[in-house]
Formats: C-alpha cells, sequence, structure tokens
C-alpha cells in the first residue's frame, strides 16, 4: 500500500505527464493542424446520373473564413491542393468570410488561381449572410465564381445533363429550394449545394435532391480522438462530418479549412474534398 508522500509523488508525475500531453496537443492544435489540409476522397453517389459522369472529379473547399484566424498562405495552401487534384468541377459550399466583408476581394484574388474546365460554383454560408452579400456574391462572381443563391444551372457532360443548384443559408439567409430548382427538368440528376447540413431534412422527403454537399460545422474543430464533437453549431447537429445516407440522397458533410471561435483545431484537421461521381441506383422513380 501506498505510503502518503510516495502518493503525491505518483500524482505530481500524473499531472506534469497530463500537462505536458495537453501542451504538445494545444501546440499540435494552433501551430501546425489548422494550417494543413488533408485531402479526403469520397465516392459521390447520384440518383440518375448518366454513365457519361461516372469517375467526374468534383472538388469541394468549404468554410475558408478568411481573416482573423485563417491566413492568405492558408487559403493558397488549399487553392494549390484543389488544383492537384485534376478537378472537372469545383463547388464552395460557404463561409467565405467571418467577421466582415471587406476581405473578400483578397479572397477572391487568391481563389481565381482554381482551374476546373465545368467550372467553379458556389452558395453562401450564415456568415457571409451577416456581412453584406451581396457584395461578397458580386466580387466572386468577377473572380469566375458563379454564386447561386436559390438558383439552379444545368452542367452537360458529352451531352448528358447534371442540375446543380444552391440555396442560401438556412441560418443567416431565406433559402427556397422550390425556386431553387423551378427550371430543372424532370429526372435530371440534382446536386445540391446548402451550407448547413441538417437542411437535409427539409429537402429529402421531396425526392429531388440526389446529392447535397455541405460544411458548416469544421467537424467540430476541437475534439477528443475517438468521440463526438462537443460543440456543433445551430443546423449541423444531425451530421457532424463525413459521408451520410438520408434517405435516397448521399450527404456528405466537409470539415473546411478555417477556425472560427479559436485559433484551433484538433482531431478535425481542415480538409479539401475529392468527390468521384457515380451513377447510383433509384430506390424509388423520380416522379416530378
Amino acid at each position: 500500500m501506498l505510503n502518503r508522500r510516495q502518493f503525491l509523488q505518483i500524482t505530481k508525475r500524473l499531472v506534469k505527464g497530463s500537462l505536458a500531453v495537453g501542451s504538445v496537443c494545444l501546440a499540435d492544435a494552433y501551430f501546425y493542424e489548422r494550417h494543413f489540409p488533408v485531402v479526403e476522397t469520397n465516392v459521390l453517389g447520384l440518383r440518375g446520373l448518366g454513365e457519361a459522369w461516372r469517375g467526374t472529379r468534383v472538388v469541394q473547399l468549404t468554410d475558408l473564413h478568411l481573416e482573423p484566424f485563417t491566413t492568405a498562405a492558408d487559403i493558397t495552401r488549399a487553392v494549390d491542393l484543389a488544383n492537384s487534384l485534376n478537378p472537372d468541377l469545383i463547388l464552395i459550399t460557404g463561409d467565405f468570410m467571418t467577421k466582415a466583408w471587406q476581405p473578400v476581394a483578397q479572397l477572391a484574388e487568391l481563389l481565381s488561381d482554381l482551374k476546373a474546365p465545368l467550372g467553379i460554383y458556389g452558395c453562401l454560408g450564415n456568415h457571409d449572410h451577416w456581412h453584406r452579400p451581396d457584395a461578397i456574391q458580386q466580387e466572386l462572381e468577377r473572380r469566375g465564381i458563379g454564386i447561386l443563391r436559390n438558383e439552379g444551372t444545368v452542367l452537360l457532360r458529352h451531352g448528358q445533363p447534371m442540375f446543380l443548384a444552391g440555396v442560401d443559408s438556412a441560418w443567416g439567409g431565406a433559402p427556397n429550394f422550390g425556386k431553387a430548382v423551378a427550371s430543372r427538368r424532370a429526372g435530371d440528376p440534382l446536386l445540391l449545394m446548402v451550407h448547413e447540413p441538417d437542411f437535409a431534412l427539409q429537402v429529402v422527403p421531396t425526392g429531388l435532391v440526389s446529392a447535397q454537399l455541405s460544411g458548416h460545422t469544421h467537424g467540430g474543430q476541437v475534439r477528443a480522438p475517438g468521440f463526438s464533437p462537443p460543440f456543433l453549431p445551430k443546423l449541423g447537429k444531425r451530421f457532424a462530418a463525413g459521408s451520410y445516407e438520408v434517405g435516397d440522397t448521399s450527404l456528405y458533410v466537409s470539415r473546411g479549412i478555417g477556425c472560427i471561435g479559436l485559433p484551433l483545431r484538433f482531431a478535425s484537421a481542415p480538409e479539401v474534398t475529392l468527390h468521384v461521381l457515380e451513377p447510383k441506383i433509384a430506390a424509388a422513380a423520380d416522379s416530378s
């Protein structure tokens, strides 16, 4: 049995060890992990997708959050990594900015280096809607990024269509799914961009959405490995990160690039997502 002196010595060692481990984790979260995105590859199945689209490479970026914690160097690393994946299409699912709209000119210039033959499109996030969304949209579109706000467009690959739609942030904006898909032809596969992942619960019952891409959660941003994130934002509590099947709809939630609240990421590395498209057999016919 330990005497009091032995017990205190062991306790001190444990405390010192815990502090040392905590310091290492904090240093990793601040100095390293948040600055170096990783590539996550996901096979994204879409109901009704034509064979011409099989193997199409779609790169997703999200939650760039330029300033105060995300730097131009962080954005450049993400852009270079995205281009290295040889994308056919690039989609950016919101929260370009954090606390102000003015840095969007710098961000748009950095993003102008993105290259994809089928185009570069995005939707706005809650932070964008809280800080002059029209000005943010105008600057991004001036640099070749098509922002879809409750609207959609038809993309063609060897003559076969895919309908790409984007809605306003479900938290900060005024999302109108019906307006976004009004020009879609019945039977065309629908890929939906919406910043908040829990919006899937509203649109999946329509039976129209083949796949949804979202961000917003940062994967929790800071969490203990092997445990659920201790904090997730409004409209990001049901689907934290990664791939899900919600009814017949494929949903992917990216951890994104930037930070909010604290300049830390731990066990939730920033990501650039490579989606490889493939047709998915529908459980039920689309009668829209």
